[in-house]
């Protein structure tokens, strides 16, 4: 009977260790774990900075997501919005190229089919001032200058040329307003003095 309650005593102690002994097992199967995470992390933020990156990658728990910080980071996002800002000076220096081109192609028509040189310029109130000059001008000084106006008025300003003219050409424009009407005139009689032998 004795010894019946020694075995007894004796597998009650052994129950007692091998309960007290799971705790322990399981923390330091966790450290084991914690342990072998931080061995990876420290080993991907040295892959990264071998690669010069500078950041560090954290797997998710599916494996399928990365999420990075430091200033590595910072200057590889620095890095694409350099990128954006190049290809958008490029598109502007393309755009500007094409509007030179255009611009040169109407001027080029308009002296072509209308016989004169067009320039413009900024005038006063949100006004503009263009230039004409008939393709049988004499001198390069016989131009006239007209204005519009914000709201579309358009008048004919002072200039030396137009000082010169004869009353019988502004007909067109005093008596009809018309402004074709007058630079066809201007055209015709540039041509017939250029002519004259």
């Amino acid at each position: 009977e004795q010894l019946r309650e020694l075995q007894e005593a004796s597998t009650s102690a052994s129950t007692s260790a091998s309960a007290s002994s799971a705790p322990d097992a399981a923390s330091a199967s966790a450290s084991a774990s914690a342990s072998n995470a931080a061995g990876a992390s420290d080993s991907a933020s040295a892959s990264a900075s071998a690669l010069g990156v500078g950041s560090a990658a954290t797997l998710t728990s599916s494996g399928l997501g990365a999420s990075s910080s430091s200033s590595g980071g910072s200057k590889l996002t620095a890095s694409v919005g350099g990128g954006s800002n190049a290809d958008a000076t490029l598109v502007n220096q393309r755009l500007k190229e094409m509007f030179k081109k255009n611009i040169y192609q109407l001027r080029e028509a308009v002296y072509r089919l209308l016989g004169f040189k067009v320039d413009m310029y900024p005038g006063p109130k949100g006004s503009f001032q263009v230039k004409l000059r008939s393709m049988y001008a004499e001198s390069e000084d016989d131009y006239l200058m007209f204005q519009m106006s914000e709201k579309g008025q358009l008048d004919l300003l002072e200039s030396p040329y137009a000082k010169t003219l004869p009353p019988n050409l502004c007909l067109g424009l005093n008596v009809f307003k018309s402004f074709p009407i007058f630079t066809g005139d201007i055209t015709r009689h540039c041509f017939e003095t250029m002519t004259k032998f």
